[in-house]
């Protein structure tokens, strides 16, 4: 009678010994500070992927400028999205030339430095705002504009951007989100 009890107290103990272990290992390889991070296409490591004014995606530093860089799962047709493939998350603008875009007031709360994505076929191209709003300064050949009116002014919400930087050039789609 003492041996099954023995056995079954000896086996609670054993097993308990491996549970344990097991959430250590578990622990050690993915850590209490895991988190998630995108890649390139080349297997590059982008940066850790984080939320900002609920959009995923990668804070970056572009020329010092600390920026937010959207991503979305990729889209294979109009109304078909990739479950495993990623892609920079656009504006959603049908054709802009870069000597006409001004950056909507409202991509401010998704980046520290306000930016705006382009996708003109496979390239996308960030444009940087500078560290001023731009809103009420006179038109400027020199500002990238949305509409190419000329002689139009900035609108209290946009800003003109003062960089653009390729982020499918550095960085090539598609991009993947794991450990």
């Amino acid at each position: 009678m003492r041996f099954p009890i023995v056995l079954t107290i000896l086996l609670t103990i054993s097993l308990q010994s491996l549970a344990e272990d097991g959430g250590r290992r578990n622990e050690r390889h993915f850590g209490r500070h895991s988190y998630l991070k995108v890649f390139d296409a080349r297997g590059q490591l982008i940066g850790r992927l984080g939320n900002n004014a609920s959009q995923e995606g990668v804070f970056l530093r572009v020329d010092g400028a600390l920026v937010f860089a959207p991503v979305r799962h990729k889209q294979l047709s109009s109304d078909q999205w990739s479950a495993s493939q990623f892609e920079w998350r656009d504006a959603g603008v049908a054709s802009m030339t870069t000597d006409c875009v001004s950056i909507p007031g409202s991509s401010t709360a998704a980046s520290p430095r306000p930016v705006l994505l382009i996708r003109q076929g496979p390239e996308v191209t960030m444009f940087i705002a500078g560290t001023n709003d731009s809103g009420g300064v006179s038109g400027n050949d020199s500002y990238w504009r949305r509409g190419c009116a000329p002689g139009s002014s900035l609108q209290a919400d946009e800003w003109a951007p003062q960089a653009s930087y390729s982020l499918t050039e550095h960085y090539p789609e598609p991009l993947s989100i794991r450990y």
